[in-house]
């Protein structure tokens, strides 16, 4: 799993048992984590991303984690090219 700190409020959808989502809101400084490596390079910003959050899974858009999540572990980092 990859961790991220979020550095501003984040939007996310939690979807429920009967597949109905709910609009949550990540408070600034949370911590979340994905097993996806987030980086934009072939793949649309727009794109939904699943996290954990608080023992929740949620999403949030690609471009959400790319712009406001600080990596909080070195793999989590995308190579440059």
């Amino acid at each position: 799993m990859h961790r991220f700190r979020l550095n501003s409020p984040t939007l996310a959808v939690q979807y429920c048992d009967s597949g109905r989502g709910v609009a949550v809101l990540i408070p600034v400084g949370s911590e979340i984590s994905t097993a996806v490596i987030p980086e934009a390079n072939g793949h649309e910003t727009a794109s939904l991303v699943k996290v954990e959050w608080q023992e929740k899974v949620v999403s949030i858009f690609l471009v959400d984690l790319l712009e406001r999540g600080e990596p909080l572990d070195f793999d989590a980092i995308p190579p440059s090219s």
